[in-house]
C-alpha cells in the first residue's frame, strides 16, 4: 500500500494574558493558525489607553511545534516573532487662535517600533474534543532591545493563553 502524506489544519481564537517584564498584566487577543502538524502561527494583539496616551501592540510568531515528555497532550515550541508597537499622545494646542468655529487643535505625537526575535512555547492540548481544537499554553517572546548589540540586553513579552477553534 502506497502511504500519501496526512495535512492537517487548525485554526482558532483565543484569550490571553500578556506581560512585558513589569509585572503588569494586560489582556490581549488572539488569532492561531496551524498550516501542518509541526509548523504555526500565531498573532496576539493587545493595547490600552490612560489619559492621553494610547499603546497598541502586535505580535507575529512563526514556530515549530515538538512533544514533550513523550505525551500526546503536551508540546513545545521555537521559532521567531516579529513586534509591532504603536505609542500615541494626544494633546492639544494652547495656542491663541482668532477663529470663533476652532478653539483648540488637538495635536497627536506617534511613536512606531519594529523589533524581531525569537520565541519559546510550551502548550497542553487536550485530546478527545476532535473536531474541536483547545489549547492552553505559555509562550515567551525575547527581543534584542535598543543597541543590545553592544549591552547585551533584552527585552520579553510573555503570553499565557487559551484558544479554541476546528481541526481541518
Amino acid at each position: 500500500m502506497i502511504s500519501k502524506p496526512v495535512f492537517a489544519f487548525d485554526g482558532g481564537l483565543g484569550l490571553a494574558v500578556a506581560e512585558e517584564g513589569d509585572d503588569q498584566f494586560r489582556p490581549a487577543a488572539l488569532l492561531h493558525l496551524g498550516w501542518s502538524p509541526f509548523y504555526y502561527s500565531r498573532v496576539f494583539y493587545y493595547g490600552r489607553t490612560f489619559g492621553p496616551i494610547t499603546e497598541q501592540t502586535y505580535l507575529a510568531s512563526f514556530s515549530r511545534r515538538f512533544g514533550l515528555f513523550k505525551s500526546s497532550g503536551f508540546e513545545g515550541a521555537v521559532g521567531g516573532c516579529f513586534l509591532s508597537e504603536t505609542i500615541t499622545m494626544r494633546s492639544t494646542d494652547d495656542s491663541p487662535n482668532t477663529s470663533t468655529t476652532v478653539t483648540k487643535a488637538s495635536v497627536d505625537e506617534r511613536e512606531q517600533n519594529y523589533n524581531v526575535g525569537m520565541t519559546f512555547g510550551v502548550f497542553w492540548i487536550p485530546s478527545g474534543f476532535a473536531p474541536f481544537y483547545l489549547n492552553v499554553g505559555w509562550e515567551s517572546h525575547v527581543f534584542l532591545a535598543g543597541s543590545a548589540g553592544l549591552f547585551l540586553s533584552t527585552g520579553r513579552k510573555q503570553m499565557v493563553s487559551v484558544t479554541t477553534g476546528l481541526k481541518f
